[in-house]
């Protein structure tokens, strides 16, 4: 049965048709490159391209919104859907995260996501690293975050603490924290706090910054191969972040929102509602840390012992 009407066509083929759309960028871009012709702006004029056409084809009355090369405005095409049914149903793409310099494609450099909303809630993500090929998320309906291989075969992600292979056993303190900018575009806290190596006082040891693509990185994190993570996101460009946050959160990640140190040298820290946030025209840029829960009390503990507070449960 189907959670939302698409028609004939049922969740599960939703499902595949955003796997199938991420799958197909990625040859896109493999195609590019062994022709000698990759560039970053050819490689998304493309894949925008047939993003809009794939999508369109097959899902005609859910609406897409994406970032656009040209100009860097945003591309939309507006839902069709009935008004009176309440629902607004629209695709959020990120057709490229490449970081790496130049024509050449490095490793671990280029991801893509993908993200259904319905209204102000996530109902399907999927998020694809294009140099291992594997694609994680869930379909309309899903209750389990799946694994999907080159071969198509798929398998399900525990959500509680077994999803953590590499650090399950670890504590924070002995890990690193993984960054998705640099430190000087970050809240100065999380340098000098979060993840302090000098004065090892901080809730990681140090920190790893996402050189490559940040998709392949966020695997680390739900595997536990780091402790924790930090995210930038803009309310302007949910493309970027929306899909990860989404899946995270099925994985049993929380999210938490952090800001810069109050006058009395204390960090302000609220759990982050992905739902309730993007409904609110509040803060254009956010700062995201993500930790899974079983590690609340681990977080909890050193928030109290480094600053003598607690995280605000208050509505952000």
């Amino acid at each position: 049965m189907n959670q939302f009407p698409f028609g004939h066509i049922s969740d599960e083929t939703v499902g595949l048709v955003m796997r199938e759309t991420l799958r197909c960028i990625g040859s896109i871009i493999e195609r590019q490159r062994l022709m000698g012709v990759w560039s970053r702006h050819l490689a998304c004029l493309e894949t925008q391209r047939f993003v809009l056409e794939h999508l369109r084809r097959n899902l005609p009355t859910v609406g897409v919104v994406m970032e656009n090369e040209e100009g860097g405005r945003t591309t939309s095409v507006e839902c069709k859907r009935d008004a009176h049914r309440g629902e607004n149903l629209w695709f959020t793409v990120k057709v490229l995260e490449y970081r790496g310099q130049g024509r050449e494609l490095l490793p671990h450099s280029v991801g893509s996501s993908i993200a259904l909303m319905c209204n102000h809630s996530v109902v399907a993500a999927y998020a694809h690293d294009h140099f291992s090929h594997m694609t994680y998320g869930f379909c309309p309906g899903g209750f389990t975050i799946t694994c999907t291989k080159p071969s198509g075969e798929s398998y399900a992600l525990e959500t509680g603490r077994g999803i953590l292979e590499a650090g399950c056993n670890v504590e924070l303190c002995n890990q690193m924290l993984l960054l998705s900018h640099p430190l000087d575009e970050l809240p100065g806290w999380v340098g000098g706090s979060l993840s302090d190596p000098a004065s090892k006082r901080g809730l990681c040891r140090g920190h790893t910054l996402a050189t490559g693509s940040v998709i392949a990185s966020m695997v680390d994190l739900w595997r536990g191969t780091v402790g924790a993570a930090v995210l930038h996101a803009r309310r302007d460009q949910a493309w970027d972040w929306v899909a990860l946050c989404a899946i995270s959160q099925r994985l049993r990640f929380r999210l938490y929102q952090i800001e810069d140190l109050t006058p009395e040298h204390r960090p302000v820290v609220r759990p982050f509602d992905l739902k309730a946030r993007w409904a609110e025209n509040l803060q254009d840029r956010l700062t995201l840390l993500m930790i899974h829960e079983s590690r609340t009390d681990e977080f909890n503990l050193w928030m109290h012992r480094t600053f003598d507070t607690a995280v605000d449960y208050r509505r952000v």
